[in-house]
């Protein structure tokens, strides 16, 4: 019940950052800068280990900072 509560937490606050706008971008750079900026989150939000599992988080700052250094901005 917790995670699953924590789970939705997780997505309505990725849920406002989820509108980036690139001048002459496409679906597919899109795509390829999401999932990089993505990646670079997840390494840099570190571990955390609960009742026995691992799980990586989500550095929400480090994902818009990518973003805007790519060249979009929100929506």
């Amino acid at each position: 019940m917790i995670r699953a509560i924590a789970a939705m937490l997780l997505l309505a606050g990725c849920a406002e950052d989820m509108k980036w706008a690139k001048p002459g971008a496409t679906q597919a750079s899109f795509a390829k800068d999401d999932y990089a900026c993505r990646r670079d989150a997840i390494m840099a939000g570190g571990t955390v280990v609960n009742f026995g599992t691992t799980s990586r988080q989500f550095d929400m700052n480090t994902y818009k900072l990518c973003m805007r250094a790519s060249g979009y901005q929100k929506g």
